[in-house]
């Protein structure tokens, strides 16, 4: 394989990784990082000699997403070394690969998962060095073209030992380009501690919804006349990932809420809520949230926590500051406070927000003094 061609397959995966909907991925599906740590046992040929199994460390980072129920795809880049050591002559023989995989994963339950994936490795660095006697010097040393970049097959499984901590084992099936057996034993402590998700259903009542409390993903129950949010809606609904209250009678939100932790969305436009529960910080997969028209006074600084937020809509409110927390927000895209007349400044950390795109305030608001634009794409809408 030539030089030209293995940068161009590194290329398209890059940009798998970077687009999880090229592979079919649900927009809201489970997704998280991994980094797993461990060793690799090799066995392998060179030209007559047949080489001891060696054990060389392992590094992998990899990134899933759930496609459907029990599925997911997962990419992935791994760096290794094989190799082995021969008495007769002495010999010592060393690989370094960097690997770059994709391939699918089907879960039996949440502790035990099987798992196969197509990888191209990259050859960093090859050496055999032929050692004189038993010293470490070698008399020899030189590159062999035995194995090179190429493609080649994992295959394995793992379990899970807890919360965000799994044992996996893999096999590399060898091929033409790699004609060795290398048996890898890793440890992989992920960002999150995957729970598969059922394929679900909207629902718009929650009589129906608590029927059926796995299959809804989506509660919507704009103008119901809901003048209280029942606690169970959210203490059942466990599965939740969308949830409108628009037009309602609401005056708060429950402190439960904080336990939806697949929610993504929530809409709460035109209701009456005064407050919002300090809970609302336990949400780390929210992204949007939409409290337009309410009768909010304040924002709790627990909003900061909510790493992924991407919208957040406040306007018409009666707000009067902003906590200096939502400079925490690093995935903000766009914030819309208009008409909060009495909202006269906003706090000098919004100056973190790098990712800003879009910020809408009233004409009396003012900036703080110094203050520098998060970054040159924001725009700012000036609402009269």
């Amino acid at each position: 394989m030539t030089y030209k061609t293995s940068w161009c397959l590194i290329f398209i995966f890059v940009i798998v990784l970077m687009q999880p909907r090229f592979l079919g991925a649900q927009s809201n599906s489970y997704e998280g990082f991994s980094v797993a740590l461990g060793a690799g046992i090799t066995r392998l040929s060179h030209d007559t000699l047949t080489l001891k199994s060696t054990i060389h460390p392992a590094l992998t980072i990899a990134h899933q997403w759930q496609l459907f129920q029990n599925y997911t795809i997962n990419t992935a880049v791994n760096f290794a070394t094989i190799g082995g050591d021969n008495d007769h002559p002495i010999l010592r023989y060393r690989n370094q690969y960097l690997g770059f995989t994709v391939g699918p994963r089907y879960y039996f339950n949440e502790n035990f998962f099987v798992d196969a994936d197509l990888q191209y490795a990259l050859l960093l660095r090859q050496r055999l060095k032929v050692l004189n006697g038993f010293n470490s010097s070698g008399v020899q040393s030189m590159r062999i073209d035995k194995y090179q970049s190429g493609l080649n097959i994992n295959a394995g499984f793992g379990f899970k030992l807890q919360d965000g901590v799994t044992f996996q084992v893999r096999y590399a099936i060898p091929t033409s380009f790699s004609e060795f057996n290398n048996l890898q034993f890793m440890v992989s402590f992920a960002s999150h501690n995957l729970k598969m998700r059922q394929r679900g259903k909207k629902f718009k009542n929650i009589e129906t919804a608590f029927s059926n409390p796995n299959e809804c993903r989506r509660l919507i129950l704009h103008r119901k006349g809901l003048r209280v949010l029942p606690a169970d809606v959210v203490t059942v609904l466990k599965n939740l990932e969308d949830l409108f209250l628009d037009g309602n009678h609401l005056t708060s939100l429950p402190p439960e809420i904080g336990e939806l932790e697949f929610i993504t969305r929530i809409s709460a436009r035109n209701n009456r809520i005064a407050a919002l529960p300090v809970e609302i910080g336990h949400l780390h997969q929210l992204k949007e949230l939409y409290l337009d028209y309410n009768q909010l006074t304040r924002i709790p600084e627990e909003i900061g926590q909510l790493r992924e937020l991407r919208f957040l809509t406040l306007s018409n409110n009666y707000l009067t500051d902003l906590p200096a927390a939502i400079g925490d927000l690093i995935n903000l895209r766009e914030l819309d406070v208009s008409n909060n007349m009495a909202l006269l400044t906003l706090p000098v950390e919004m100056e973190r927000l790098r990712n800003l795109e879009l910020l809408i305030v009233d004409p009396t608001t003012l900036f703080p003094i110094p203050f520098n634009l998060p970054n040159a794409r924001l725009k700012i809408i000036v609402k009269y």
